[in-house]
């Protein structure tokens, strides 16, 4: 397009969108025509313009809605932003409105708002916390009851939280007490014995997800005995029963020495992530009292560990500047944080609060990693803050005041992005390339729990037609997120698991059309048990592979010596394992006349790896050693290992000391060389019976038992080296043949 020295773009194509007459062009190119474009060009027929001024970036992707262009969309569309404070008659708020979050599906929406307009009987002249039902519109008031549990004084009430369906409401009120609505029946939560109310401050509440029970700050020193510290403490208090917990304690149980606030649950308050500037809270002393990031689990009986989560996982360093508001998935596996500090990653040198996204696993942070940077990786060039993330920690929003997030953004306002985890990739949600720009402040996002919606703030007049000089507003965006345009897996070797219950999984091996799959779960006992495929599974004319489920008992593992290692079996059941679409893993078992169906994700913790068949190679040239290993002398017995990057994570299934089957798991991370992989053994003491985990965690409590190290000679042989239970043995291992075609992994990147 154009002639001579105004022809084409200098530099890579990636994507093309007609628009009516007009084509818009976005890549890697800086100019178009010979004018200076950044990465986003149009052709208007005639000539090429450049659609908006910005700094040089790189556009891949291009959407429209028939009336404005989207650049740099990553698989995300937006519907139009609907103002949520609105009556059911859809008229507009009349004073401000903020502090919006979302139920886990977006069927609710709690916000709160001074307005006089929003419901029937308004008497209230300070704000009030409202739910809207997102399918109807209908827009009702919840905290009428609080006013009464207040003595009728005048109140603002804020901070709303909700439970994952949305039926149990919480919020804070200006008096200093929190307050819960549990299917618009209320109650005051701060209080002790004759609905005493807490003496001193409450705020920042947050619900558990199944909605029963709920988390809070509070300076108080009358919610449970022995609370003289004069300090802003974190509790938990049990809807069911009113009993306060304090967990913001010592590692013996001693008080806090210094403030500890703005708390986060999971799925039940089993964990729960909040800030505090206490340098008591573990064993090792901390000696900057900055705000840091921590979580804190039930152990059972009243016992609670705690790791620090703001802290550099290469040089151990607790971060040099404040952190705040820290959130974590239903399963405690992933959260998100916002911090200053400087130290907590490498180059981080934008001198500006970033977002940080990490991971659990064992109770042992594995991943940290800034996410507030460009979809090239670059940091940003202003602050940002306010994060929030799906419950499968594949999306998180936040608002920055940066610039060069996205191209194109010359607002100079606060503005609300969304972060896509797998692709890396940061978009601003209200960007419109050729339409205006947000023209004031946007804030406070809150994502849901299944990604689809997000929720903010925002005192921009031009977010929908006809908004005028209106006060803040509370919008809702809906987002389409599609599935990954990837392929039907060909090779399933790996480890799966579901993010919502923690604590079990499925690893799988696969040569050629068979597999062999083993389940790590709990029996009817609440006990550790392993099921196998031993048999192996076999490829059906329907893609799906199937086979018998066995149940082995064996010689205890510090028994076993160059002879069989399973003493006898048992078959249980039988199991089917399907991919129903891309990077997802149904299995399908009946165990002992009970029948349930799992859709699994590849568990990826470090970098996802890709397993591909490699009829006719020599697995000793394996670089990447993802596989099940055994020594074939002592059938029964063996190690899955799950390698990605650095970090080696392995399930070794073997016998405990009455014979019975047990499993325990390690992370190892490598030295130097690459080959020998050296952390810690975890053995969980008890969880859910597997035909009763239902979208909660299996287990929360997996104490250390030991260490093992894995020293790799090549890639087909290995010696494992264990402690465990005070008994120290060397065993070698090589990698398990079954099938007609070894498997090969490799790291994605590579």
């Amino acid at each position: 397009l154009g002639t001579g020295a105004t022809n084409g773009v200098d530099h890579s194509v990636y994507s093309l969108l007609v628009l009516g007459s007009e084509l818009y062009v976005g890549g890697i190119f800086e100019r178009a025509g010979g004018i200076k474009v950044d990465g986003l060009a149009l052709w208007a027929g005639d000539a090429w313009q450049a659609p908006a001024a910005g700094k040089y970036s790189v556009d891949t992707r291009l959407t429209t809605d028939g009336t404005a262009v989207y650049s740099r969309t990553t698989g995300l569309t937006q519907t139009p932003f609907p103002q949520l404070q609105t009556t059911n008659a859809g008229i507009r708020a009349n004073a401000l409105s903020s502090n919006a979050v979302v139920s886990r599906t977006a069927s609710k929406v709690a916000f709160s708002s001074a307005a006089s307009n929003l419901s029937a009987n308004e008497a209230n002249p300070l704000q009030d916390i409202f739910l809207r039902t997102t399918a109807t519109g209908a827009v009702t008031r919840v905290s009428d009851f609080a006013r009464l549990a207040s003595g009728g004084q005048p109140e603002a009430y804020t901070a709303p939280t909700l439970s994952a369906d949305g039926s149990v409401v919480g919020f804070q009120g200006s008096l200093g007490q929190i307050f819960v609505s549990v299917s618009g029946n209320g109650r005051l939560i701060s209080k002790v014995a004759n609905d005493t109310p807490g003496n001193r401050p409450s705020g920042k509440p947050a619900l558990a997800r199944n909605g029963l029970r709920v988390s809070y700050e509070s300076l108080a020193s009358n919610l449970v005995p022995g609370d003289d510290n004069s300090l802003a403490d974190v509790f938990i208090t049990d809807l069911q029963t009113g009993a306060h917990e304090l967990v913001s304690k010592g590692v013996n149980g001693q008080l806090a020495n210094g403030a500890s606030f703005a708390p986060w649950p999971n799925q039940d308050a089993s964990a729960l992530a909040f800030i505090s500037t206490a340098t008591n809270l573990t064993n090792n002393l901390i000696a900057q009292p900055v705000r840091h990031a921590v979580i804190s689990f039930s152990n059972g009986a009243a016992s609670r560990s705690l790791i620090y989560l703001s802290r550099n996982l290469q040089t151990g360093a607790l971060g040099n500047a404040d952190t705040n508001n820290v959130r974590i998935t239903p399963d405690a596996r992933f959260g998100v944080f916002e911090s200053a500090a400087s130290n907590l990653v490498a180059n981080d040198t934008n001198g500006a609060s970033d977002i940080f996204l990490f991971e659990i696993i064992n109770q042992q942070l594995i991943r940290l990693e800034r996410v507030s940077v460009t979809s090239l990786g670059l940091q940003s060039n202003g602050a940002s803050g306010n994060p929030s993330i799906s419950d499968d920690g594949r999306y998180i929003t936040f608002q920055s005041d940066a610039s060069n997030l996205v191209g194109l953004d010359t607002n100079g306002r606060s503005d609300i992005f969304i972060r896509a985890v797998d692709t890396l990739e940061t978009i601003r949600l209200s960007r419109s390339v050729n339409g205006v720009q947000p023209n004031d402040d946007s804030k406070q996002p809150s994502i849901s729990g299944d990604g689809s919606t997000v929720v903010f703030s925002s005192s921009a007049t031009n977010l929908v037609s006809g908004d005028g000089n209106q006060p803040a507003s509370v919008f809702l965006v809906q987002i389409a997120v599609p599935e990954v345009d990837a392929p039907i897996l060909s090779n399933l070797t790996g480890h799966w698991a579901k993010a919502s219950e923690n604590g079990w999984g499925l690893t799988v091996s696969q040569q050629g059309d068979k597999l062999f799959p083993n389940w790590f779960t709990y029996g009817s006992d609440g006990k550790p048990l392993w099921l196998s495929m031993a048999a192996g599974a076999t490829l059906q004319s329907d893609g799906s592979y199937t086979g018998q489920l066995y149940d082995f008992s064996g010689l205890p593992f510090n028994q076993i010596n160059n002879a069989q290692a399973f003493s006898s079996f048992n078959i249980v059941g039988q199991g089917k394992i399907s991919v129903p679409r891309p990077s997802k893993l149904k299995f399908d078992y009946t165990v002992n006349g009970l029948s349930q169906s799992k859709e699994l994700d590849p568990l990826v913790f470090a970098e996802a790896t890709n397993c591909v068949a490699a009829a006719g190679s020599s697995p000793a040239t394996n670089t990447n050693y993802t596989d099940v290993w055994n020594n074939t002398a002592e059938s029964g017995w063996g190690v899955h290992i799950t390698h990605q990057k650095d970090v080696v994570f392995a399930v070794w299934y073997t016998y405990g000391a009455n014979g019975r089957n047990q499993w325990v798991t390690a992370i190892t991370r490598s030295d130097a060389s690459g080959k020998v992989f050296t952390g810690p053994l975890y053995r969980p003491t008890s969880g859910t019976p597997f035909n009763l985990i239902n979208n909660t965690a299996a287990a929360t409590v997996f104490p250390e038992v030991g260490t093992v190290r894995f020293n790799f000679s090549d890639g087909a042989t290995m010696q494992m080296s264990y402690t465990l239970g005070g008994i120290t043995q060397s065993k070698n291992l090589t990698r398990f043949q079954f099938g007609a075609s070894p498997t090969r992994c490799s790291h994605s990147a590579n």
